[in-house]
């Protein structure tokens, strides 16, 4: 009868015990899963869409270049200059932010290119204002303009590449959070059966060690 007590008393240390062990592995996994997702929201979901404002700045300033080249004049230039202007240093915040926000060498080389192919792009837009405010002939300065495709598309692309790196990178992390997640649940599994566990080790070995004692004293 005394051994009741003792497998009681024992049953509860070793719950404590074992308690306060998954509750410090819980709060590592809780940790590092936490740690995964604030990498995703903090950097790769910001780099995402910030690049995608890339393309929005691109092609209201591509527009705003076409209407000009219909009508081609210093006057229809600087009518559209402050609008322009105010897409260049928004695009110049947009690529500061992107430049503070990437630090690994494949996402920094994706940015260079971009960073490249639009200065390339820019000073070819130069070369097309140029004409127009030297009141160049319209042949003219569509012969230029039509030189804009080239640089722009491969501006156009340098986005695409940096954007689909950024996805590519996104989804590997969230696949990496989601086998996390499984593993925690199956964590938090055992963490709800440990007591049943314990007790029915605790009644196995009680029950084979009264098994023992009854043989022997046969």
């Amino acid at each position: 009868m005394r051994s009741v007590p003792y497998r009681f008393l024992t049953y509860l240390t070793l719950l404590g015990v074992s308690f306060v062990a998954l509750g410090i592995c819980g709060y590592i996994f809780v940790y590092k899963l936490d740690d995964s997702y604030s990498v995703i929201i903090s950097n790769r979901l910001p780099v995402l869409n910030l690049v995608r404002s890339f393309s929005v700045v691109a092609n209201r300033g591509r527009h705003i270049v076409d209407e000009l080249i219909a009508n081609p004049s210093p006057e229809a230039l600087a009518a559209i200059r402050p609008e322009l202007e105010r897409l260049r240093a928004q695009n110049d915040a947009n690529f500061k932010k992107l430049d503070d926000l990437i630090n690994e060498q494949p996402s920094q080389r994706a940015l260079d290119d971009l960073g490249a192919e639009r200065v390339n792009y820019r000073t070819r837009l130069e070369k097309v204002f140029a004409l127009v405010e030297q009141r160049a002939s319209v042949t003219d300065v569509r012969a230029e303009y039509d030189l804009l495709t080239e640089p722009y598309n491969h501006y156009l692309a340098s986005q695409d590449s940096l954007a689909a790196y950024a996805e590519r990178t996104a989804q590997a992390e969230s696949d990496l959070v989601t086998d996390k997640t499984r593993n925690a649940l199956r964590f938090f599994v055992l963490f709800a059966i440990w007591p049943a566990v314990i007790g029915l080790g605790l009644f196995l070995y009680g029950f084979f060690t009264t098994v023992v004692i009854f043989v022997r004293k046969k």
